[in-house]
């Protein structure tokens, strides 16, 4: 797992300077959890099939906890999101916001779709040597990095060579 590779300003300096403070805080990341909000796709990621699994879960997790510890409120709204399945609506609206966020942040942006992709071969696989993809992961995955611009694609064409 590549923690370490979504690089990250602190998220609520990112997000005032693109002044998405309002529209982070109506999907519930206010205060310190801001602090994860660029890791909001991985769950879109873990629940692409309908359901989160125990290594998706846990890889997500691992991230969040390396940012903000095991407590607070952003560790809480990530194990609620898990719990609980965001709509349709929100994955849109948080695409969106995420995309005016890291417009400019191309390394970040690389980062993000390699953390869903460690995501979406977390579950999958036969006996964790041959890392499959699900069809609708693989959908999702798509979105997202569409969502994320040039170097978001990029970044997933380099893992589907």
């Amino acid at each position: 797992m590549r923690i370490d590779r979504i690089a990250f300003e602190s998220g609520q300096s990112m997000i005032a300077r693109y002044g998405l403070t309002d529209r982070i805080r109506d999907l519930g990341f206010d205060g310190e959890a801001q602090e994860v909000f660029d890791l909001l796709p991985l769950v879109h990621v873990a629940w692409a099939d309908g359901a989160v699994q125990k290594r998706e879960r846990a890889a997500i997790l691992d991230m969040v906890a390396h940012r903000v510890g095991r407590e607070g409120k952003a560790w809480r709204l990530m194990v609620t999101l898990l719990e609980e399945r965001p709509s349709d609506e929100y994955l849109e609206e948080s695409l969106c916001v995420l995309r005016q966020m890291l417009g400019a942040e191309p390394d970040r942006a690389k980062g993000i779709v390699d953390a869903c992709m460690d995501v979406a071969k977390a579950a999958g696989g036969f006996m964790r040597v041959f890392h499959r993809v699900s069809k609708p992961e693989h959908e999702m995955l798509r979105r997202i990095a569409e969502s994320l611009g040039p170097a978001g694609r990029a970044q997933l064409k380099l893992h589907l060579v």
